[in-house]
């Protein structure tokens, strides 16, 4: 009787461990994947700072299409918009700020990633668009910083426009 009773707690032990081992797979397992996730955000990273621009890009790319819910991603976003400015693909750029505005809102964040936008179509020759960023931002919470900013931006565009019509008016008489 005791032979069989040492058999079948042998047995109950290694269906324990075997259980155990299933539920300590997914730790195990999600462990892993974020080490992964970890590397491939810091090779990309490395790249970037190592002035590969292109590779970078093509990391970052493939990071958020692999781990679109990644703590990472914003940071991910980021560096491909300050790629593209880099780059001077000023509309791709614009294109990432924009997204990453919409996914924060009306944050501190979001009203940054909304001057970045603003600035770059000033820079491409969008004032208008620019304009009505800047007016965004104001409106949306005009004590902050960016607000400030963004105030400032308005009124060198205001002097830049009165500049030139001054000037155009002189060149006619």
């Amino acid at each position: 009787m005791r032979k069989n009773n040492a058999g079948w707690v042998g047995w109950l032990f290694l269906f324990s461990a075997f259980v155990y081992s299933l539920a300590a797979a997914p730790d195990k397992l999600e462990d892993e994947r974020n080490f992964q996730i970890t590397l491939q955000f810091h090779l990309a990273e490395s790249l970037e700072k190592d002035g590969k621009l292109a590779e970078a890009l093509l990391i970052y790319n493939d990071f958020l299409e692999l781990y679109p819910q990644s703590d990472f991603r914003w940071k991910a976003l980021e560096a491909k918009a300050r790629i593209f400015k880099i780059s001077h693909r000023y509309q791709k750029a614009v294109s990432v700020y924009k997204k990453l505005a919409d996914m924060t809102l009306f944050s501190e964040k979001g009203l940054e990633y909304l001057f970045e936008q603003a600035s770059l179509y000033e820079k491409t020759g969008f004032p208008v668009k620019a304009e009505k960023l800047y007016k965004r931002i104001i409106e949306t919470n005009p004590n902050s910083p960016i607000a400030e900013k963004s105030r400032i931006r308005l009124n060198v565009q205001t002097l830049l426009s009165d500049t030139a019509s001054a000037c155009a008016n002189c060149v006619e008489k």
